[in-house]
């Protein structure tokens, strides 16, 4: 019970450590592990209140500004996102002073978030089989998924998350 426990802890570490980025494979005997990241559709209905207030900015037609909405203070900003530079305003949590850099990296978190997306991570693991033919595949055996990844998280919050994966394909 102990070795296997240790063999899945130095499994875990091994695959931690090698899968950092999507397709990512590591081959462990006639296993194999690949990390899986996809889209998860994200609106900014999903952002959660820990970036504050979001509303799409109206435009005024006579004149082309975009009016702060009623319940936003001065506090708001206008924050382009996407390629076509869509508005959106933004009313920044009150508790985080802007001249923190933990604002600054709270802005970047919520743009990167209206740009890209949540993410969701898979790790797959396929065994490697014979055919009737003597022919050689690999088959998914399972997968397990986590949904709600903020884009670009570091490296050491990836293998976290393949850490946990890992253990729910126990």
């Amino acid at each position: 019970m102990i070795a296997a426990r240790l063999l899945d802890r130095t499994i875990a570490d091994t695959l931690a450590a090698e899968l950092t980025d999507d397709s990512d494979t590591v081959e462990l005997g006639n296993r194999r592990y690949r990390l899986r990241v996809e889209p998860d559709e994200t609106t900014i209905e999903d952002v959660s209140d820990y970036y504050g207030a979001l509303q799409w900015a109206d435009t005024r037609r006579n004149d082309g500004y975009h009016q702060r909405p009623d319940s936003f203070t001065g506090n708001a900003e206008l924050l382009g996102i996407g390629r076509s530079y869509d508005r959106i305003w933004w009313e920044p949590p009150t508790d985080v002073p802007r001249t923190s850099e933990h604002f600054a990296a709270l802005k970047r978190g919520l743009v990167n978030l209206l740009e890209y997306g949540y993410s969701v991570v898979g790790l797959e693991v396929s065994e490697l089989v014979t055919d009737s033919r003597g022919g050689e595949h690999w088959v998914v055996l399972d997968t397990a998924w986590l949904g709600g990844i903020e884009p670009f998280p570091d490296n050491g919050w990836v293998a976290e998350i393949v850490r946990d994966l890992y253990a729910e394909l126990g």
